[in-house]
């Protein structure tokens, strides 16, 4: 298994909305793996998000792509992640909502988004054949919406290896079923869409399925346990 680390900057921070949101528009406190894999797909293909069949270009990735997650790549000790989560009032053309009320067409809306200005953060995919997209990783521009600028500052492949460590410590998030917090007061529970075809096809109903993952609530690194400690370059994970 190899594992392809994007390290860069957020210009502001990211805008990620819970699926299926059309009016209050909420933020997810983390971008999920569907989004980054999303990311690294955008980059790959210049922009182009379905191809001409009508098949989601990130959906391709997945042969390649089997898992991916996201973590701040510095350390403020004591900032609660919700913290930096907000809404913003802004007015959207809401006509193909509306029925009756013409004053409501250009409504007020409520648009979560998370501020980060300049934090730096990393992304690890894990997977196999992913030497062919590094050059993708240098390429990715945003972190969900349009507006979510992204600044590669390192891309770098490495060889994933087993270790016979127990414990390890990461900013990432992790699996539920394949870590536990050693303190559980550091982390949130959090249910994500699976990394698999249907996440990026919700129109025909999304998937049936979801995964647990364990979010740190600080921007700081969580200790777990493990039976499953990989090691990539310094980085101790679990898969």
């Amino acid at each position: 298994m190899e594992v392809l680390i994007v390290r860069g900057r957020l210009h502001w921070g990211f805008s990620v909305k819970y699926p299926l949101q059309s009016a209050a528009q909420f933020p997810l406190l983390i971008p999920p793996p569907t989004t980054l894999v999303g990311a690294l797909a955008y980059g790959c293909n210049e922009g182009v998000e379905t191809s001409e069949d009508r098949v989601s270009v990130a959906a391709r990735l997945l042969n390649n792509v089997k898992w991916a997650a996201f973590g701040f790549d510095e350390t403020l000790r004591g900032l609660r992640l919700s913290l930096l989560a907000v809404a913003d009032m802004s007015r959207n053309i809401a006509a193909p909502y509306v029925r009756k009320a013409e004053q409501a067409l250009f409504a007020v809306q409520a648009m979560g988004r998370v501020y980060a200005a300049g934090m730096r953060i990393k992304i690890v995919y894990l997977g196999e054949g992913l030497s062919k997209l590094v050059k993708c990783g240098w390429q990715i521009t945003r972190i969900g919406s349009k507006e979510s600028l992204f600044e590669p500052s390192d891309v770098e492949l490495q060889k994933v290896e087993r270790v016979d460590a127990k414990t390890f410590a990461t900013s990432l998030y992790v699996r539920a079923d394949v870590a536990r917090p050693t303190d559980p007061s550091k982390v949130t529970e959090w249910e994500v869409w699976p990394l698999a075809e249907g996440s990026f096809h919700f129109w025909r109903g999304g998937p049936q399925e979801v995964v647990k993952l364990y979010l740190p609530l600080r921007l700081e690194e969580v200790s777990y346990e493990s039976e499953r400690v990989i090691k990539f370059g310094e980085e101790l994970y679990a898969l």
